[in-house]
């Protein structure tokens, strides 16, 4: 599985990439599921809300947006 982390906010929080790498791991075997990719974004309200905005059609944000890349590449929101 390839963990990709992006930090869209001057002001986000320090982590530690590979505690995430693991945790996610971790959750992936205890829901016995799996993933090719998991790109984790940081970022903050303003950033949420276009992001809802220009792919899900709403006004309002949201604590997680997850997008299906289908087998063309497709963006499906």
């Amino acid at each position: 599985m390839i963990f990709e982390y992006f930090v869209v906010h001057e002001r986000a929080p320090k982590f530690r990439q590979a505690l995430l790498s693991k945790l996610a791991s971790q959750i992936f075997k205890q829901e016995d599921c799996s993933a090719e990719k998991i790109t984790l974004v940081l970022t903050d309200d303003n950033f949420l809300l276009d992001l809802n905005r220009r792919f899900l059609h709403h006004d309002y944000k949201t604590d997680v947006i997850s997008f299906n890349l289908g087998e063309r590449g497709i963006i499906d929101g």
